[in-house]
């Protein structure tokens, strides 16, 4: 898995250029995200469970909203995150890391609300299927998760949002890449919307 950490903000945008291959195996409450793996940035920070509402009803008007413009959302950590999926090919011709003019037109209807501002970080997980070396599918993801991130800071002005853009490479796919129809679906972009402190503290 190839991680390139950067931050970015759709109010202004800040690139931050370094690796990280170690990371606690349990994030501390302020952890840096640009520090913590897929996994870890997807957990934190916990909810205290007097503030659950709060993040749940916010999560609930942002599905709403994700849902009317298309995108598919499902909720994950027991209803504290959102999760969204783009097939590659939407967004991509083939081992191109330039957003396709149909690509520019779909992400173009993700708009988020003005109220989610400085209380959310969105990851973006580009991953491949197992065609070629590992090498290469890590350098193409991390590629096409950059070009997504400087389209969605390009397009959201005036919203504050930390993104971090992971390129997984082809070492988590849904399905056995045994078909043409399986690899395609392992072809594809996860987003995770995941509340900060800012939401939920006092």
């Amino acid at each position: 898995m190839n991680f390139l950490p950067r931050l970015s903000y759709f109010a202004v945008a800040c690139v931050l250029f370094g690796f990280s291959t170690t990371v606690a195996a349990t994030p501390e409450p302020d952890a840096d995200p640009f520090e913590l793996d897929l996994d870890n940035n997807i957990n934190s920070p916990s909810v205290p469970a007097k503030r659950q509402s709060i993040v749940k009803e916010s999560i609930d008007r942002l599905k709403q909203t994700l849902d009317k413009a298309g995108f598919k959302a499902t909720r994950q950590r027991q209803g504290e995150v959102l999760r969204f999926t783009i097939p590659c090919g939407r967004l991509f011709k083939a081992n191109e890391t330039t957003l396709s003019s149909q690509g520019i037109n779909y992400l173009a209807k993700l708009k988020f609300p003005g109220e989610i501002s400085g209380k959310y970080k969105l990851l973006i997980a580009v991953h491949a299927d197992d065609t070629g070396e590992q090498s290469y599918a890590d350098a193409l993801t991390a590629a096409r998760a950059n070009a997504i991130d400087d389209f969605l800071t390009r397009q959201m002005q005036g919203i504050e949002i930390i993104i971090v853009p992971y390129g997984i490479g082809h070492d988590e796919p849904l399905v056995n890449n045994d078909s043409v129809l399986n690899r395609a679906k392992n072809r594809r972009v996860d987003f995770y919307l995941v509340p900060t402190a800012a939401l939920f503290a006092k």
